[in-house]
Parts: structure tokens; sequence; C-alpha cells
């Protein structure tokens, strides 16, 4: 089972149990409180405002008890919201050259390389959500 905290995505964990003569008790683990779950006829719904709070990028296993035994279930936790800046473009001056520096949201997810104009690696850096690609690498590019 995969929880996408993409607020456009995201949808409550949901899990289908054969209870035969079984009752259902309760669900633990990882903070789980009976406010956070619901469980109708054999439907485990895990509710999306309580795994909303989770890292990204982990696997949390819960475990759901019943009269006659427990079962766990896991869900992992991605985020699929795309990352942003609300500063898409900045000016660079060549007669006066500094580092451009953007504020960059990622969601939990981590920059892997920016791409285009033949920069590299060494040509910026990346680090609590602030890019900064450096003067050298700017004062080399072309005008316009």
């Amino acid at each position: 089972m995969t929880f996408d905290k993409n607020e456009a995505k995201s949808e409550n964990a949901v899990f289908e149990f054969n209870l035969r003569n079984d009752t259902f008790i309760s669900v633990s683990q990882n903070g789980i409180t009976s406010n956070d779950y619901e469980m109708l006829e054999n439907i485990l719904t895990i509710k999306k405002e309580f795994l909303s709070s989770f890292a990204a990028n982990e696997t949390y296993t819960f475990v759901v008890h019943f009269s006659y035994g427990e079962v766990e279930v896991s869900i992992k936790v991605i985020n699929t919201t795309p990352p942003y800046s609300q500063q898409a473009s900045k000016n660079f001056n060549l007669s006066s050259p500094s580092d451009v520096v953007f504020s960059v949201e990622t969601y939990e997810n981590k920059l892997i390389a920016l791409t285009g104009n033949n920069i590299t690696a060494e040509d910026y850096a990346f680090e609590n959500k602030t890019l900064t690609i450096f003067k050298s690498y700017l004062s080399s590019r072309e005008a316009g």
C-alpha cells in the first residue's frame, strides 16, 4: 500500500480483511489512535489526515488486532508534489557578478541534478532548500 502526501492525490489507506468468525479489536504502532482509523464490517480505513504527518520515503507498519490474532499492514509514504520556486527567474549582472540564489520547496524529495545549458554539478549547490548557481558559471555564459 502506498500513500501519497501530494494533496491532489492523497487518499485514505483502505484494507479489506476476511474476518470469518474473527472480531476486530484495534490498530496499534506508530502513534495511531482510534481517531485515526475506522473499521466498518471488514474494511479498515486509516485516515489520510493521520498519514500526512509521516515523513515521505519511509514505510510504516501497523498491527491490526483481532480476537484470534494480529496482522501487520504496511504503508509506504511518498510525496509526488512537484518542487517549485516562487522566484521563477532572476537577473545576473555581468558588470557586478554574484551568485544567484533561489529558494526551492522540494517536499521532502531530493534534488538529483540541475540540467540544461551545459551546467555541471560543480556549477551549483543545493542545501537546506536553497539553490545557488555560482557566478563563475553564469559569467561564462553568453548574454541573452
